[in-house]
């Protein structure tokens, strides 16, 4: 098998556009990360909203908590 050397401007070249690549792949990577993230801090805005919202809302009287419990489980399983 015959190996040539290649030419320093082609190895250049491969070197620019493998930089290039490298790059662009990384602010891909960035974008994405800062794209959940504003997503993950919009969805606990609103959980934090809706939370705030139990806390203002009035106090139920007589609340059995085990008998709410066991219709969820009831409910969801």
């Amino acid at each position: 098998m015959l190996l040539l050397p290649l030419d320093p401007i082609l190895m250049n070249l491969s070197a620019k556009k493998y930089h290039k690549t490298a790059i662009s792949l990384f602010s891909e990577i960035v974008r994405a990360g800062l794209h959940r993230l504003e997503e993950d801090e919009a969805k606990l805005q609103v959980l934090k909203e809706k939370l705030q919202a139990g806390e203002n809302s009035p106090r139920v009287e007589n609340f059995d908590s085990d008998k709410f419990l066991s219709n969820l489980h009831k409910k969801y399983t």
